[in-house]
């Protein structure tokens, strides 16, 4: 016969009377809020609900946006149509002499996807908002929707509490309050100090033409319907760079030059004028300036930094985009960094995960973001200056070979947080 422990059979732990232990409440979601909805705020959002969890945004917010490989992972973690997110492949990158805009430079990106498992897109930045807003806030059965909050001015944060003051008077507490409020960012100044952004020197136009303006004008710079390229003509100050979007039916132009530090047009949407626009580039090639000259509705502001911060996470609180790491548009990767961001607290903050975990969990967020998110701010502002050292293939490996979720769900695995 078997011995037997007071308990019953031996090898059988458990309470006396073989009682089974209550099962554990079901688990809740957590309630977040966002401040800010643009492309960081929408896709912490959406990835959050991928979760389980409940957000509110506390503020909401033309031109057009590379997708690299990275992005283009990041938004299929969260579920993205490419078809309604109407992307041109980038097939290959051309630079072009300022004066008589020969082109001296020619890269093929059409391996993008063989390379590093996804497409490199095109994008109107406003079909990628459309598409993370619908991803964050169309109704799904059996899912949360979280609830958007127009014109809501933040006051004040207190990232121990979760607690947002609203210039109103209100207060909102969450289990986590995420700052995705950009450049500009008052949740940053309200949880890490009064740190300004600052003029690089370097200012943009910006605007978007019907792509048939350009392609059926011989006057133009000659670009072929549907091959996908960026054309950059450039001289050693100025910089013109063009490139499709919206299924090749807009051309969008982006116009970087010097203008120091002192100007007041930091505002994105800043008007300008076509004859601003012309007279900036006059010592162009007339094919480049015929292109220029159909200019309209064009936008212009300085290029922002802001001086690096050791930490984005605090008590409740998280820095996320360019509230935490603003990007000169060097290496192109402003939103994808944004979205990389949102796909790394989807998966750290997995359902189950209860309020207390919070502030250690976002201790990970830090460890997963910040480091790669601050070297690409310094591979940017390094070209910006002629100071790359390190070849285009190893950066391009380095940025688009990366996968933000899969890390995170890895880092998250690794660690008990109680």
């Amino acid at each position: 016969m078997a011995a037997e422990s007071s308990n019953g059979p031996l090898g059988l732990l458990g309470p006396p009377n073989h009682q089974v232990p209550p099962a554990p409440p079901p688990a809740e979601p957590l309630n977040v809020i966002i401040i800010g909805a643009g492309i960081a705020g929408l896709a912490s959002a959406a990835a959050l609900r991928q979760a389980g969890h409940k957000s509110r945004f506390a503020n909401e917010v033309g031109a057009a946006i590379h997708v690299g490989p990275n992005a283009t992972r990041a938004l299929e973690f969260l579920g993205y149509d490419a078809a309604r997110l109407r992307g041109v492949i980038c097939a290959g990158i051309s630079v072009h002499e300022s004066a008589s805009a020969k082109q001296v430079i020619e890269i093929d990106t059409s391996d993008a996807k063989s390379k590093y498992g996804y497409q490199w897109y095109l994008v109107h930045r406003v079909d990628l908002h459309n598409e993370l807003k619908l991803l964050a806030l169309a109704p799904r059965q059996g899912n949360l929707i979280p609830e958007l909050h127009l014109s809501s001015k933040v006051e004040s944060i207190d990232p121990e509490a979760g607690a947002v003051t609203l210039q109103n008077g209100d207060t909102h507490y969450a289990d986590l309050v995420i700052g995705a409020d950009g450049v500009y960012s008052v949740s940053r100044e309200a949880v890490f100090g009064a740190d300004k952004p600052y003029a690089v020197g370097d200012s943009c136009y910006r605007f978007v033409l019907d792509s048939n303006e350009i392609y059926d004008d011989p006057k133009c710079l000659a670009m072929k319907r549907g091959n996908g390229y960026c054309r950059i003509i450039a001289s050693p100050t100025k910089r013109v760079v063009i490139y499709p979007c919206r299924n090749d039916e807009l051309l969008n132009f982006v116009c970087i030059h010097p203008q120091g530090t002192e100007t007041d047009d930091t505002d994105w949407q800043t008007e300008s004028s076509t004859e601003d626009l012309l007279e900036s580039y006059s010592d162009f090639a007339p094919s480049v300036l015929a292109c220029l000259k159909k200019a309209k509705d064009v936008k212009h502001w300085q290029l922002l930094q802001r001086h690096p911060i050791p930490s984005w996470v605090k008590g409740r609180f998280a820095l996320v985009g360019d509230a935490a790491h603003p990007m000169l548009p060097h290496q192109a990767q402003g939103g994808a960094q944004s979205l990389e961001d949102a796909v790394t607290l989807g998966p750290l903050l997995r359902f189950g995960t209860t309020a207390s975990q919070v502030p250690g969990i976002l201790t990970l967020y830090q460890q997963c973001r910040h480091p790669r998110a601050s070297t690409i701010v310094q591979m940017s502002r390094d070209q910006k200056a002629g100071e790359r050292t390190i070849s285009p293939q190893i950066t391009n490996d380095f940025i688009f070979a990366h996968d933000a979720a899969a890390y995170a769900k890895h880092t998250r695995a690794s660690v008990l947080i109680i």
